[in-house]
């Protein structure tokens, strides 16, 4: 029945797959026609390497690889510093996604430091993140882990959610290659819920078909239960077929042809080989489409692998032995452990015991260089470490915020004490002014009380010595009635 419902939800995939149009190829060829139309070097640069990006993206890595190495030369001759490391790092993806490490190696580090001396954080961030992915394709996980978390550092320092979605996946990717399925689903459900509120549909796709593939891998071990087991599975294809369709509205050849490969990869699980088979060859002729060297090797093992448990047993000899060629080609330890593995058990079934333990003896070492203790220890002391400083910083932040709360209190205590003395200063000068005043006015009235007084006393004397010489008039002078008496008026005549 579960079988049933996964064959209805892939019936959809492909409808999806076949129908939808290639708006990529649409803005693409926007893109080229716009490019005719400019003469500037700075827009032929910005114009060139947006191009590129969208073919890549798409597979078409040779025409991606012309338009970005014109991008590289518009922005030398036009000084366009930003163009030139966006230009770089198209160069760089071309290259790893051809599995040229060491060439995509180059040009990251030649961006990284080119951006370090600009001291544009944006770009050194990218430069980290895709120096990890390349240490992480040759199995170096301590140092891709220490790269990823760098440019995870600085994305967190940026607050640019978009960077911290991309870089939470890589280090989930880093954690499901080295079975690690409950961190990596951790370090994914983290990236996918930042890419949703960011809404970047291209991180989203790519999640579901990460997370779709741990699913599918801790199925496998063997302290899953048979009914957990088809459940996981289940929940995986329903990621898939999601991604699918966003990859396949996209015109995200790329990421169709791995996300057919990973439904693939469910249907042998499932035991339904045929079909697995049939996807597996989808993805496959995809794959020589794009000329990727690296994906060719995985779908040729795969389905040498199929054809392995269909008891196709000299197909799937040269399709493994071809795998394993590509896997050494493209320096894909992983891919080479495994498939020596497979031709062990491949020579086992058909008898040859010699050729069995010779190539299980060749995975069994290559196993032990590429996951020894001393690199899970690294890897753990580089996760240690970025906890570490992170919280260092954090306390450091913290810390610094007390203080600056604590030298404000102290600027606002310091601004009441010197309000408060300056306003006892002021009350003091008043108080001196009116203190003064009042000395002043006092001396005046009592230069005023002396003069009145003077006044009062020189008045005083001159009406004494009017009342004085009255009194002598009038003792020298006869009286009235004596006068009448003497000289009667003519009245009385």
């Amino acid at each position: 029945m579960k079988k049933a419902s996964l064959h209805f939800f892939l019936v959809i995939g492909s409808c999806v797959f076949f129908q939808h149009p290639a708006p990529a190829q649409k803005k693409t060829d926007s893109l080229k026609k716009a490019l005719t139309a400019v003469r500037s070097d700075s827009i032929r640069a910005r114009l060139s390497n947006e191009i590129s990006k969208q073919l890549w993206q798409s597979g078409d890595y040779d025409e991606a690889f012309r338009y970005a190495s014109d991008a590289l030369r518009f922005s030398i001759a036009g000084q366009r510093i930003k163009e030139e490391l966006y230009a770089l790092n198209n160069l760089g993806t071309i290259y790893r996604h051809r599995a040229q490490n060491d060439s995509a190696l180059e040009l990251f580090t030649r961006m990284f430091n080119k951006a370090e001396k600009e001291n544009d954080r944006e770009v050194m961030a990218m430069g980290y993140g895709n120096i990890g992915l390349v240490y992480m394709d040759i199995s170096d996980y301590p140092h891709a882990l220490e790269q990823l978390l760098k440019a995870l550092s600085i994305a967190e320092e940026l607050g640019d959610k978009r960077r911290i979605s991309i870089q939470y996946g890589n280090i989930g990717l880093l954690y499901k290659y080295q079975f690690d399925y409950d961190k990596a689903l951790d370090y994914y459900s983290k990236a996918l819920r930042l890419a949703r509120e960011v809404d970047d549909q291209t991180s989203i796709a790519r999640l579901y078909g990460s997370i779709g593939i741990v699913l599918s891998e801790k199925s496998k071990l063997k302290s899953i239960s048979p009914p957990r087991h088809d459940s996981l599975l289940m929940a995986a294809m329903k990621y898939h077929l999601d991604a699918l369709q966003l990859k396949t509205k996209a015109g995200n050849k790329n990421g169709i042809a791995i996300t057919l490969s990973y439904i693939a990869g469910v249907y042998l699980d499932l035991g339904d080989l045929e079909r697995s088979l049939d996807y597996y060859q989808r993805a496959l002729d995809l794959g020589k489409q794009m000329g990727i060297p690296s994906f060719m090797g995985n779908c040729i093992g795969n389905i040498g692998n199929v054809k392995m448990k269909l008891k196709r047993y000299r197909e799937s000899e040269a399709d493994l032995l071809e795998a394993l060629r590509l896997g050494r080609q493209t320096n894909n330890m992983d891919a080479v452990m495994d498939w020596n593995s497979d031709l062990g058990q491949l020579y086992a079934a058909m008898g040859n015991y010699g050729k069995a333990i010779l190539f299980f003896r060749k995975s069994v070492s290559l196993r032990d260089s590429i996951y020894n203790a001393e690199n899970t220890r690294k890897t753990v002391q580089t996760q240690m470490k970025y906890e570490y400083e992170k919280k260092l910083v954090s306390e450091k932040a913290e810390q610094e915020k007390k203080d600056e709360l604590s030298a404000a209190e102290d600027r606002k205590r310091q601004i009441i004490l010197w309000s408060v003395v300056a306003g006892l200063v002021l009350v003091m000068i008043s108080s001196a002014f009116i203190y003064r005043g009042y000395l002043e006015k006092r001396k005046t009235n009592i230069e005023i009380s002396k003069q009145k007084q003077l006044i009062e006393e020189k008045q005083k004397e001159i009406l004494d010595s009017i009342h004085y010489a009255r009194k002598i008039q009038r003792s020298l002078l006869p009286s009235e009635k004596f006068i009448a008496k003497k000289w009667p008026g003519p009245d009385r005549i």
